[in-house]
Formats: C-alpha cells, structure tokens, sequence
C-alpha cells in the first residue's frame, strides 16, 4: 500500500508540473489517496474454516482452523 501511496504523491506532482492539466492537481490529490485506501479496504474474509475428520472414510468430527 505504501508503493501505490507513493505513486499516488508521484503522480501528482508531475499533474502539477504540466501545464495543460494543472488545474485538475488539487482534485486527484485529494481524491488519489482515497481510492487507494478505499481500493485496499476491500476483500472478501471467510466466515469459518474448519477441517473435517474422517476414520476409516467415514465422518469423524469437525476440528477448527487456527
């Protein structure tokens, strides 16, 4: 997250140094970080793990993951 941060302050500056899209510098500044933030927020999480344990190929127990 830090590399796509500092891309983000990389980027800027150089928008900032080019005349023909300069105004539009203050715009992806401030909203640049947010998408990256936002962007690494998401994700899926499993509800549970669980291994399932069988003797003798038939059903055994559960035992949880951790």
């Amino acid at each position: 997250m830090l590399f796509k941060v500092i891309a983000v302050v990389i980027a800027t500056v150089l928008i900032y140094g080019y005349l023909p899209i300069h105004a539009l510098w203050t715009l992806f500044a401030v909203i640049g970080p947010r998408v990256v933030v936002r962007g690494r927020g998401r994700g899926v999480v499993p509800q549970q793990s669980a291994w399932v344990v069988e003797r003798l190929r038939q059903f055994h127990q559960t035992s949880s993951r951790g």
